[in-house]
């Protein structure tokens, strides 16, 4: 599935298998504070969002990290795509 997620910062290409593949590349610290922030909020792991409903992934990290960290993180997800398509 490959939606657009409008952000804070613009617009950003979501998609299930570069959203997890992006994810796993993370260092497992960074992978542990997302999946804690988002399972005290949502009850749901970072991968059990995406695969639900990847395009809605912006928003929960909005609502469990704060806008500023969840702009972070598109801002480094659309790099790793732009690197990827250089590839």
């Amino acid at each position: 599935m490959m939606a657009v997620a409008k952000t804070h910062i613009g617009e950003v290409k979501m998609s299930r298998g570069k959203l997890l593949e992006f994810y796993s590349s993370l260092e497992s610290s960074y992978r542990t504070v997302l999946d804690v922030r988002l399972a005290r909020t949502y009850g749901k792991g970072f991968e059990e969002i995406v695969l639900e409903a990847p395009d809605n992934i912006y928003e929960a990290l909005s609502r469990a990290l704060g806008r500023h960290n969840a702009d972070v993180f598109m801002i480094m997800y659309a790099r790793w795509l732009q690197r990827k398509a250089v590839s």
